[in-house]
């Protein structure tokens, strides 16, 4: 795993792998999860097989916010995860911390950013600015790479407020549902 600080370096990196088409992926988090992997997988498998046939196997970029894999606790991280073991693209977690599933073959890390009550801010919109992790995948110059995103039923904070921005945008959105989440606010 390698890590990335800049978009230069991102840039670079796109060049390097021949890389020809980018996506972010958003789903649920570690609060909401997915009520059952199975059946993500089912819903998932026809849009990452589209991509490959669209853009070739390996020849596009998976982008994620970094969630954890938790085999127990099925959220965004355990997506990735089958993503990475059953169809093997290249890999990014944009995070701002150290940790990083070993699947994940490189890190974009910015700087960590709180709130004023002194809690890390991971991704979303505060007041009409991106923050964390969204500032990074979702900002101007990342979003002039952006080929779209891939929705798999994102319904918690974080993802709803980041595909609201994104067709505020124009981002082409790819819905992969139903995705129920197990878990609710």
């Amino acid at each position: 795993m390698s890590i990335i600080k800049t978009f230069p370096e991102f840039s670079s990196l796109l060049a390097k792998l021949n890389i020809s088409a980018v996506y972010l992926f958003i789903g649920n988090g570690a609060k909401l999860q997915y009520a059952s992997m199975s059946k993500v997988k089912t819903v998932l498998a026809p849009t990452i097989d589209h991509l490959n046939c669209k853009h070739g196997a390996g020849r596009w970029l998976a982008v994620y916010g970094g969630d954890t894999w938790v085999e127990d606790k099925p959220d965004l991280g355990a997506c990735m995860h089958w993503v990475k073991q059953e169809y093997n693209p290249p890999m990014v977690a944009v995070q701002g911390w150290e940790e990083c599933d070993k699947f994940v073959d490189y890190v974009y890390k910015y700087e960590e950013e709180k709130d004023v009550e002194g809690r890390t801010m991971y991704g979303g919109v505060k007041e009409g600015a991106l923050v964390g992790g969204t500032k990074v995948y979702l900002g101007e110059q990342f979003r002039g790479l952006l080929t779209g995103i891939v929705n798999i039923d994102a319904r918690g904070r974080v993802g709803t407020q980041e595909l609201e921005f994104a067709r505020q945008v124009g981002v082409e959105i790819l819905q992969v549902e139903p995705a129920e989440p197990r878990n609710e606010y």
